[in-house]
């Protein structure tokens, strides 16, 4: 009787795994692309990319590592993990160049779930990694790794 009523959704459960999923736009029609353009406004129009934005000590990029467009198709998160339900759109990167920080906001769909309506721990070890190697390529743009490969090639 139990299961028949968390199958049913009679029971409210934790960490919202009684959300369900929505249907999503046909893939390339034009009702995805307002879907994708509403995502979009709505990540841009976030208490915290607004104020990080307007702030002059940080540095607002769109996307985590340009890749060019013909190489996106092969690459995880531009390409298998992109689109409506997944990684809508490009997340929007922040760097604090005098506290050294680093802020990466993005959408993560409906179709990114481990257990219905919790994100997928896989997907969020593979952010952060995109995120982490985000972090180290600034460290060697600006010099602060400057004598790594020196310390490497004495190995």
């Amino acid at each position: 009787m139990a299961a028949y009523a968390i199958g049913s959704g009679y029971v409210e459960l934790p960490y919202g795994m009684n959300y369900y999923p929505s249907k999503l736009p046909t893939p390339g029609s034009e009702e995805e692309q307002k879907y994708l353009k509403n995502v979009e406004n709505a990540l841009h129009s976030l208490p915290i990319v607004r104020q990080l934005s307007d702030d002059k000590e940080w540095i607002k990029t769109i996307g985590i590592f340009p890749i060019p467009e013909h190489d996106a198709p092969h690459n995880l998160t531009t390409g298998v993990l992109a689109g409506a339900g997944r990684i809508s759109v490009k997340p929007v990167t922040f760097y604090n160049d005098k506290t050294k920080e680093f802020v990466v906001v993005m959408h993560v769909g409906q179709d990114i779930c481990g257990h219905r309506g919790l994100v997928h721990g896989g997907f969020l070890a593979t952010m952060l990694d995109e995120c982490l190697g985000k972090t180290v390529s600034i460290c060697f743009e600006s010099g602060l790794i400057s004598g790594y490969y020196d310390a490497i090639e004495g190995v």
